[in-house]
């Protein structure tokens, strides 16, 4: 497929290269440039809020997780008794 450039007054046919010419592997390199573009695309359109909630749900499922900063959740050897 030719690739030309467009300038302000012409448009030049670029020399035929493979993608070895320019030393790019097409499975490999194109693979992760077309992830890169894709990613991008889906970025653009989130918004400084959406990623603000999404940090924000992701702390608090954290803290489900772990439980409230600095406490330890309790194990056989920290336990409490309820004996008296």
């Amino acid at each position: 497929m030719p690739v030309y450039r467009l300038t302000k007054d012409a448009i030049e046919k670029l020399p035929d290269k493979s993608f070895a010419d320019k030393g790019l592997s097409e499975r490999g390199d194109l693979q992760r440039l077309l992830r890169a573009i894709r990613y991008a695309a889906m970025v653009s359109r989130t918004t400084v809020q959406a990623v603000v909630d999404i940090y924000q749900n992701t702390l608090e499922k954290q803290q489900i997780a772990t439980g409230p900063a600095g406490a330890r959740r309790a194990t056989p050897s920290n336990k409490t008794s309820n004996c008296s």
